[in-house]
């Protein structure tokens, strides 16, 4: 017998269990390629406690403080603080070209800014060196540099500019977890390692000597950096700045002895999404379909599966279906329905939005294939966000987590067997 309907919104919007049943477990399926991947990589919650205590990851997820535009894209807001006797530095008031158009330099632009003039040294002078030639000479410093070179930020950072790179020294990479450099490094991994590296870095000059308790700096992947003193300075509660304002043409390079993970490198999917639908700044929640997740036994999956994207219907899109269509997919004799369906939502290997060519039929694990489309006209239709299937609108893009992507769309994607088989069964009723 089907429960009310109110009831059933109630038990998904709570996250509560209102159904049982004995269906067989779901298993990973085996298109996935995790030959990039070690299985030791995959940083847990555990994981994040123990590199970011004593912050809890709401925390940071907040300071994050994302805004999110019309086309979805997410900024900061967030500001550093110096003390009293420090520089004062203007906020920018234009944005030029990047150096990379169209790829997430975030930040990162050619200034009109002289080189440092040069310094005495034994009488004679000599020209600053740039960061990027300060890191690639430093033999402490290889695996970054290495990190950078695959993001192409190595030449970037050899350009005049006002710049401070918090750079991990090689025994800071030695503390993350086995195989985790591996992984980011590897692969089909491109976006989260960027992000990973522009955690480390930011667009003026801060010196580590001016930095007082409770100042927050900004970073290029939009993030900030939280510094607490007590006496000495510390990044996030845990990494300390060893090597302190080495001079730079361009800035300032402090060496520092921890790797600054952001969320995309310490949450996995589920994790991410539990998190964020209880931020309020956050403009979406993933209450039902976490729900649902649960029902079908998928959420371990979503959450150890690696590489996967989750194409993410928020709240809104699942309330604005019809009633008895969720009553249908909630009957536990139909959980291989609900599976499906589901599973259709998720893509192995991460799709970063930019590798996504419009047009593009995608496989899902359903067996399914979805239809997207970015920068579209149809007849009358225009849009400059993605598009799946002509139906859901990507509302937030290439949200990343440690095990994968999520693209948030505005509207429940169903294959058109699931549709049929409904069709057919409300007109037996």
């Amino acid at each position: 017998m089907l429960i009310s309907n109110k009831a059933l919104f109630f038990s998904l919007l709570l996250g509560q269990h209102y159904f049982s049943g004995n269906a067989d477990d779901i298993s990973v399926n085996s298109d996935i390629n995790d030959e990039d991947v070690s299985t030791k990589a995959k940083l847990s919650f555990q994981h994040f406690q123990e590199f970011n205590n004593p912050e809890s990851p709401k925390s940071q997820i907040l300071r994050h403080r994302h805004k999110h535009d019309e086309n979805g894209s997410r900024t900061s807001d967030s500001s550093y603080s110096l003390s009293e006797d420090g520089p004062k530095k203007e906020k920018a008031t234009s944005s030029p070209t990047p150096l990379r158009p169209g790829l997430a330099l975030r930040g990162i632009y050619p200034t009109d800014a002289p080189a440092e003039e040069a310094l005495e040294a034994g009488g004679v002078k000599t020209a600053f060196q740039s960061i990027a030639t300060l890191a690639v000479e430093n033999p402490n410093l290889s695996i970054l540099v290495n990190a950078m070179a695959k993001v192409n930020l190595v030449k970037p950072l050899n350009n005049p500019g006002n710049y401070t790179l918090f750079a991990p020294t090689n025994d800071a990479f030695g503390k993350l977890p086995t195989g985790t450099v591996e992984k980011y490094m590897g692969t089909g991994w491109g976006m989260h390692l960027e992000d990973i590296v522009m955690s480390h870095l930011t667009t003026d000059h801060v010196k580590a000597g001016n930095l007082i308790d409770g100042a927050e700096i900004n970073t290029l992947n939009g993030d900030t950096m939280l510094i607490t003193k007590d006496p000495d300075a510390k990044i996030n509660g845990y990494i300390s700045i060893t090597g302190s304002d080495i001079k730079a043409s361009n800035g300032f390079l402090d060496e520092i002895d921890g790797v600054i993970l952001p969320p995309s490198a310490l949450l996995d999917i589920g994790k991410y999404a539990e998190i964020v639908s209880d931020i309020d700044v956050i403009p979406y929640s993933f209450k039902s379909l976490l729900s649902l997740l649960k029902l079908a036994d998928l959420s371990d999956f979503i959450s150890s599966t690696s590489p996967i994207t989750l194409v993410a219907p928020h709240d809104s899109a699942i309330e604005k279906l019809d009633p008895d269509f969720v009553n249908y997919l909630a009957d536990p004799q139909r959980k291989d329905v609900l599976t499906k369906l589901l599973k259709y939502h998720i893509i192995a290997g991460n799709k970063y939005k930019k590798i996504i060519v419009s047009g593009d039929e995608i496989e899902t694990l359903s067996g399914d294939s979805i239809k997207i489309f970015k920068n579209i006209k149809f007849g009358q239709y225009k849009s400059n966000k993605m598009i799946i299937n002509f139906k859901a609108t990507v509302v937030d893009s290439d949200v990343l987590a440690n095990n994968g992507v999520i693209h948030v769309v505005d509207t429940l994607l169903v294959p058109e067997d699931v549709q049929d088989a409904y069709n057919n069964f409300k007109s037996n009723l």
